[in-house]
């Protein structure tokens, strides 16, 4: 058997305000298990990548709450976390769509800033452990 043989070339998918009866009857006559959900213009995502990116600050601090690292880390952290809150807002602002072409530099800034944060993290709570 071949991917071919099972998968179409239609794509199903559901946006964010779609009824739910309306994607229930669509998964039962399809007979998919799952359909993605498109947000088109993408405001969802880049609302989600704020408050991800907000919500890493408190919890990149608890290393040094919890007495695991000392206060190099605790400023590495802050200072990180707001470097990756500033690129997140980026893809903000300007207020152009997360599916326009001309937000992906800010997109690829974001996946770089993100794949830099957390080895660095790490690498500051090995640096400065506590004791």
């Amino acid at each position: 058997m071949h991917v071919a043989q099972i998968m179409s070339r239609e794509l199903v998918t559901a946006t964010p305000h779609m009824p739910v009866l309306e994607v229930t009857r669509l998964l039962s006559q399809r007979h998919l298990s799952a359909v993605p959900v498109v947000d088109s213009d993408g405001k969802s995502t880049v609302l989600r990548i704020l408050a991800y990116s907000g919500a890493l600050i408190p919890v990149s601090l608890m290393p040094f709450a919890l007495g695991m690292a000392g206060r190099v880390y605790l400023i590495g952290a802050i200072l990180m976390g707001a470097a990756l809150f500033r690129v997140s807002m980026g893809m903000a602002y300007p207020r152009l769509p997360a599916t326009a072409a001309a937000s992906k530099p800010s997109a690829r800034r974001l996946l770089q800033a993100t794949i830099i944060y957390l080895p660095a993290l790490f690498a500051l709570m090995m640096a400065n452990p506590v004791g």
